[in-house]
């Protein structure tokens, strides 16, 4: 079983996220907590080079591309994508990508404005390659619960994520997954099903600051689209 973190952020995805360290220190990092497989997914953007994936077979992971689609300010996972498709522009248009890459509804239910939304996540429930079980919970209080039910109603596959933007936010949950260490093998994998989630609830004090972090993080960024907006 390959441990796995397939939705994470780095320094490179400037000016969306302001983050301390590059990609390669992120694959350094991961390698010290054992993980086997890992994806960065910036917004709108692939970071995906020879260089990188040399860097992390050193390191004994194996680097799978993809990147975090933003369609009418929500957030998709697209895991298996070396660049991004002219043709992915609407939600109508994942129907054209779901066999080639593995399309995934990441933090669906969190109260952000990114979020997908229970609508969304019903609507185009055909395209989700997998449902994203985020780290960010604990036991008072955890959105993942009806993405997870969402999920084993419609037998969607589970996988849990960090989409780290701080090293803290990673090894809380992730998934181990039945496959070889390629990249077509990890993404036919999670399709069938060969996964099991790895989680664990984050204290109280450390939920509530991270909350609070990527809460203000959000606020400003929609701040800054609706600026870019309006002078455009």
């Amino acid at each position: 079983m390959l441990k796995a973190d397939l939705h994470m952020h780095t320094k490179e995805g400037y000016p969306r996220d302001i983050i301390s360290y590059t990609a390669h220190d992120l694959i350094d990092h991961m390698a010290k907590l054992k993980f086997k497989v890992m994806a960065i997914t910036l917004h709108d953007k692939v970071l995906y080079n020879q260089s990188l994936v040399n860097h992390a077979k050193r390191k004994g992971i194996l680097l799978i591309p993809g990147f975090e689609k933003t369609i009418d300010r929500k957030h998709v996972l697209i895991l298996g994508a070396k660049k991004i498709p002219k043709g992915l522009k609407t939600f109508d248009d994942l129907e054209k990508y779901k066999d080639e890459y593995l399309i995934v509804a990441p933090h669906p239910l969190y109260p952000v404005h990114s979020a997908l939304g229970m609508n969304l996540l019903e609507k185009y429930k055909d395209v989700w390659g997998a449902v994203e079980h985020s780290f960010i919970y604990n036991q008072i209080y955890n959105p993942n619960k009806a993405a997870v039910k969402f999920a084993k109603k419609n037998k969607i596959p589970i996988i849990g994520n960090s989409d780290a933007h701080k090293f803290e936010h990673i090894n809380h949950t992730y998934t181990l997954i039945d496959a070889r260490p390629k990249v077509d093998s990890v993404l036919s994998a999670i399709r069938k099903n060969r996964v099991k989630l790895v989680t664990k609830p984050i204290p109280l004090v450390q939920f509530t600051r991270i909350g609070f972090d990527l809460a203000t993080r959000e606020q400003v960024w929609k701040l800054k689209s609706l600026f870019k907006n309006r002078r455009v």
